[in-house]
Parts: structure tokens; sequence; C-alpha cells
């Protein structure tokens, strides 16, 4: 759904996990990926994922919750964020409304939001407009373009 946009994007990666969306972006052709991952042990993952594949000078890796990350890293500019909280967190709002008061991600950018089934619905978040959505099985990629409108 992103192809036509990673190559050459700096992307955010921001509940990692594993760090497989920021990973296949950069393996896509993203210039950069900033990783956030509050648990050690994933965050050791994604360190050794990017090692193996020898992408890790492209890649940051913030070890912190997303909230902290984002204050650490604020005015970041990306022009992809990949958002796949927990699917029974409801961190999508606050992650989306973080990501703008931050000021990580640049007008004309888009965040991706995975979701379970009903997760995510359709939100309307302010200073982005949903522009595309699909299904796969039970899991729901929602595309947001960053608006830079706040209503």
């Amino acid at each position: 759904m992103l192809s036509e946009r990673v190559d050459g994007a700096r992307a955010i990666d921001v509940f990692a996990g594993t760090g497989s969306l920021g990973i296949e972006a950069l393996s896509r052709g993203a210039q950069e990926c900033l990783f956030f991952e509050s648990s050690a042990e994933a965050a050791a993952v994604i360190r050794e994922n990017l090692d193996a594949l020898r992408i890790s000078g492209r890649a940051r890796l913030v070890r912190a919750d997303y909230r902290v990350a984002m204050a650490r890293s604020g005015g970041y500019g990306a022009d992809i964020a990949f958002i796949d909280p927990p699917y029974a967190s409801g961190l999508y709002e606050e992650a989306m409304q973080s990501l703008v008061a931050y000021d990580m991600i640049v007008i004309g950018g888009i965040a991706a939001l995975e979701s379970s089934d009903g997760g995510g619905e359709d939100a309307k978040y302010p200073g982005f407009e949903l522009i595309k959505k699909k299904r796969y099985g039970k899991t729901f990629i929602r595309l947001y373009e960053r608006t830079g409108r706040t209503e």
C-alpha cells in the first residue's frame, strides 16, 4: 500500500515490537527509520535483525515508551509513521495526537495504522485525513495523510 512512498523516505516504527514494519521499509529503500520500543527483549531482537541485515547504519532505536521516545525525538519529520500498538490498548488516538504534537511527521506524510477487526474503525484524527484502507483477514490497514489542518 505504501510502495511508491517508501524509497528515500524517513520512517518511524512507533510500537516497534520486532521491528518488522520499519525493517521492511528499510529493505524497500527507506533512507532511515526511527524505532520506538519499550521492551528490552524486543529492542535486542531489533538490534540483532538490523545488524544481521546490515542496515543498522540507517536505523536509530529508542528504547522507551513511545511518549518518552517522541518527546526525545521531537521534530523528526518522518514521511511515514507505522502505528501498530497492541490491538486492545486503545492507543491509536493518543499516538496520532503525539505525531502532531511532537512534529514527528511532515505535512503530506502518511500514518499507517494497523488494527484488528473493528479496532481503530475509520476514526477521525485532527491533522489527518483517511485516504485508504484495506482488510487482510481480521487485520485492517488504514492510511492517514497529514494535512496540517486541526479541525
